[in-house]
């Protein structure tokens, strides 16, 4: 018997979501391509670790001008030079020196062990060695360690500077220039670059093959949160929320049965390569191709579906779309995480239970931030937002 209710339950969800998603498919096929990122949105691109800027180091004065005087006739000649040295002195930029930082929060600081051990996590230590040169360096006013790495012995120019407080990487050429840690000849942007997993990226094709939409939205250095959905023309559809792990410009996801995704960032958008027995999808729908970026897309403190039903319980009957209180249905997480409007959300169906059938009285998507919740409206076949976060 309950074998029976999970499997009618099952199916009556996802015909809804079908009917939801078909709504929204018509829809998209009628938009045209976006031609450029909406005003007030951000592009995804690669990025290096680093700015791009160049900053050059030149030697530091530290003299102070003299104070002015009417110098005495035979003593002019002296002054004259002296201020000309002085006027010289001032017109030079600030050059590396080699002093102890007094910080008075020194807890803040990385040791050098520790500013050691972020250059060689980019490095194969196999065929490399990094050294400190100092761990006194200052320039403008940051306090820096400095390393050479070597291979077989032999330097590789230039060395790498680490900012003690942020743990910054950037190149010190011997003539005092300062540049970005992409220009380094060991820089590999495959594992090097920072990219921005954050964002709503769609594919759009040609009426006859599938259209995808992929939400990505980045928890901390290592991975993001995804959600894929996909529509073909014959009205077969795929979807699937995973987390992958950051490398790079790249990201994978892989599941229990093997079955991959790869998310490579480029310059235009993003590129998405699956391999194995897809069984997220119906036939001959697919998650390959490339994706372009089309607006920003962030997470606020994610919340259990458990904090989502408690979060739909507070919403008053007329706004839930029920003829009484939500505490007389039972409400039930569906398990199923979706794209709907844009939004990552839980799927949270509400039963009555009160005759020998139970009847599926509505479907509600609340988005696993808890800043949103739409209600599966039956006569639109749209979902409606019923509740915004302030």
């Amino acid at each position: 018997m309950r074998k029976n209710i999970m499997n009618r339950r099952s199916l009556q969800i996802r015909v809804l979501y079908l009917l939801s998603i078909l709504t929204i498919s018509f829809s998209l096929n009628g938009c045209a391509k976006l031609a450029s990122t909406p005003a007030g949105s951000q592009t995804a691109v690669v990025s290096p670790d680093t700015t791009s800027e160049t900053q050059s180091v030149s030697p530091e004065s530290s003299e102070e001008s003299p104070t002015a005087i009417t110098p005495l006739p035979e003593e002019e000649d002296a002054n004259n030079n002296e201020s000309g040295e002085n006027a010289q002195a001032e017109n030079k930029s600030p050059a590396p020196t080699n002093s102890a930082d007094t910080s008075s929060d020194d807890t803040l600081l990385l040791t050098a062990d520790e500013a050691k051990m972020l250059i060689e996590e980019k490095l194969d230590m196999r065929k490399y060695a990094v050294t400190l040169l100092s761990d006194t360096l200052s320039i403008a006013g940051n306090h820096y360690y400095q390393f050479v790495v070597s291979e077989q012995a032999l330097a590789i120019e230039p060395t790498l500077i680490v900012n003690k407080y942020d743990g910054q990487i950037t190149c010190l050429a011997a003539d005092g220039t300062i540049t970005s840690y992409s220009s380094y000849p060991l820089y590999n942007p495959l594992t090097d670059a920072v990219c921005d997993w954050n964002g709503i990226y769609k594919r759009h094709v040609s009426e006859s093959e599938t259209n995808a939409t992929l939400l990505m939205a980045q928890g901390d250095s290592t991975s993001f949160e995804f959600c894929i959905d996909a529509i073909n023309s014959s009205l077969n559809i795929g979807q699937l929320y995973g987390i992958a792990t950051i490398e790079g410009n790249t990201a994978t996801f892989t599941d229990d049965q093997g079955f991959s995704l790869i998310f490579k960032m480029t310059d235009d958008g993003l590129t998405i390569l699956e391999s194995g027995l897809n069984i997220y999808a119906g036939h001959n729908v697919t998650f390959n191709g490339d994706y372009t970026y089309e607006q920003q897309f962030t997470l606020k403190d994610k919340i259990t579906s458990d904090k989502a039903i408690g979060l739909l319980k507070t919403l008053a009957p007329g706004n839930l779309g029920l003829p009484n209180s939500i505490i007389n249905y039972q409400v039930t997480s569906d398990d199923i995480i979706l794209n709907v409007n844009d939004k990552i959300c839980y799927s949270i169906s509400v039963y009555d239970t009160s005759t020998e059938n139970e009847v599926l009285m509505n479907t509600y998507y609340v988005a696993i931030d808890g800043s949103v919740i739409y209600r599966f409206d039956r006569t639109s076949l749209n979902s409606v937002r019923i509740y915004e976060a302030s």
